[in-house]
């Protein structure tokens, strides 16, 4: 009898220890995640100090929101692949004609995300027009 006492304490131990254990760790990556948000935002400011991005002029008055319109694009991106998988992969004509309109809205949103960034960061725009320019000019060499 003493030994089962003692196994079931052990055991009820454990799992409280086990628990206080579960508890500590979702503490410290919470924490984690709250210092690494602190770090990215402290980032995202030192840059904007640094390059001067908010007191020159055509420059982004919104550092974040201009980030927040990147990632956007990159969703929109993703999106757009991941639509494509689906259309090539289907025999279905009623699914691929729905993930192709669906896709083709994606693609809109890349223009209007695309708009809202040159809106945000008008510097970048003559960037973006050289790099198609470039690219207008090697496919033009090849044909």
């Amino acid at each position: 009898m003493f030994n089962l006492f003692n196994q079931s304490t052990r055991e009820n131990l454990q799992k409280q220890e086990t628990n206080a254990n579960k508890q500590e760790l979702n503490t410290l990556r919470q924490e984690t995640i709250n210092k690494e948000e602190d770090l990215s935002k402290q980032e995202a400011n030192s840059f904007a100090q640094q390059t001067n991005l908010v007191k020159q002029e055509n420059m982004p008055a919104d550092f974040e929101t201009l980030q927040k319109a990147r990632k956007d694009l990159i969703g929109e991106l993703d999106a757009i692949i991941m639509y494509d998988d689906h259309i090539h992969a289907s025999n279905n004509a009623p699914a691929k004609a729905t993930w192709e309109d669906i896709r083709n809205e994606e693609l809109v949103h890349v223009g209007q995300l695309l708009g809202l960034i040159t809106f945000l960061a008008p510097y970048q725009k003559p960037l973006i027009d050289s790099g198609l320019k470039e690219f207008s000019e090697m496919i033009q060499k090849q044909n």
